[in-house]
């Protein structure tokens, strides 16, 4: 039996509160074993444009399985127009968290 691979996938929001919705709705389809929400000062260029905001990192635990569906679920909910989507496997992981997280998404 082959097992999913871990991926810790990573986004912003402009609010809090959009944050906590996302983690939310994540964690009731069973897209995510546990999401993490953290204030962080953004500083980038959009459309030519230096910008800094104050946004809410977002961090949700999942499988390789789930990817297509947290990317979905993301751009389905996001208020940006682009928003952040990274996907960072996990090279290693204890067996007892990893374990978690497999039987957590479903």
């Amino acid at each position: 039996m082959e097992v999913d691979t871990l991926y810790i996938v990573s986004t912003t929001c402009a609010a809090r509160e959009e944050a906590e919705h996302l983690a939310r709705g994540l964690l009731e389809q069973g897209l995510g074993a546990c999401v993490q929400l953290r204030p962080v000062c953004s500083h980038y260029v959009w459309q030519g444009v230096l910008q800094r905001d104050d946004e809410t990192h977002v961090d949700i635990k999942t499988t390789e399985a789930k990817l297509d569906a947290v990317e979905a679920f993301i751009k389905q909910h996001h208020s940006y127009e682009v928003p952040e989507i990274l996907m960072c496997r996990v090279d290693k992981a204890s067996t007892d968290y990893a374990r978690w997280v497999r039987e957590s998404v479903i």
